[in-house]
């Protein structure tokens, strides 16, 4: 029982778990993208989503 309880605290964890629930994963360069400092103008990332990876090049970065 325990086991089970760890594997799906795990699995809701999992970075595919996530990205299947309609969440993107950003990469540049090769490393994740966590802030907008992270990423600048023309730069080429890569989205990783449920069902492949989408390049998009970067016209705009806005800070909240």
């Amino acid at each position: 029982l325990k086991i089970s309880v760890l594997s799906s605290k795990l699995n809701a964890l999992s970075p595919l778990s996530v990205v299947s629930r309609g969440y993107a994963l950003v990469e540049n360069n090769g490393k994740i993208v966590k802030t907008t400092s992270d990423i600048s103008i023309n730069d080429d990332i890569l989205l990783k989503i449920s069902d492949g990876t989408v390049v998009a090049r970067v016209l705009e970065v806005k800070e909240d």
